[in-house]
């Protein structure tokens, strides 16, 4: 999988948003995973590079109605992509620049509070 960078982390209205970019391309744009309604691990900081095997994030606790869950989307978007304008953004599919491919998951099916997200 290779080393990924941590590119931003923000507030989303449940948790945190963490957002890291890949060394892979998808043709000329940047590659990027991202991680919504989590907590990161203490330390964790925009311009950390993060190696295969190092835990980044946890489910966090609702503080809605819904669930616990995540929201993990693959991103791929110009290299130069300013990844904090993402935060506010209930979704990221209106951002015109960026290609979104996204997998829900409910916090029954990850188990919440022990789900580790690994580079």
């Amino acid at each position: 999988m290779g080393v990924l960078a941590v590119v931003a982390i923000f507030d989303d209205f449940m948790a945190q948003t963490v957002v890291m970019t890949h060394q892979a391309h998808w043709g000329e744009r940047q590659l990027a995973t991202m991680f919504a309604h989590v907590v990161p691990v203490p330390g964790l900081a925009p311009g950390q590079v993060c190696c295969p095997g190092r835990q980044v994030a946890a489910v966090a606790a609702s503080r809605t109605t819904a669930p616990p869950h995540l929201h993990l989307s693959l991103l791929a978007a110009p290299a130069a992509f300013p990844w904090m304008s993402l935060q506010g953004w209930p979704d990221t599919s209106d951002a015109g620049e960026i290609a979104t491919f996204r997998v829900h998951g409910a916090g029954g099916e990850l188990g919440v509070g022990v789900c580790r997200f690994e580079v």
